[in-house]
């Protein structure tokens, strides 16, 4: 397999791990409601961000692999 392609695989199992820990987290959590929105809107922030950026990272793999 080629570096771009376990690159995203690697993405796609990250974002799986936050979607589920944060799934679970969501669950079991007893607080305050505003709290889980913090973490929730946290988590939208950081999943956003990574898969702009990994995106880039992929189209540079790309055209790396085309030279």
């Amino acid at each position: 397999m080629d570096r771009r392609r376990r690159f995203i695989v690697s993405i796609a199992m990250l974002i799986t791990g936050m979607s589920v820990g944060f799934l679970l987290l969501g669950t079991i959590y007893d607080g305050p409601r505003w709290v889980a929105f913090l973490v929730f809107a946290a988590y939208l922030a950081i999943t956003t961000l990574v898969i702009r950026f990994s995106y880039r990272y992929a189209r540079s793999l790309k055209n790396e692999e085309k030279r």
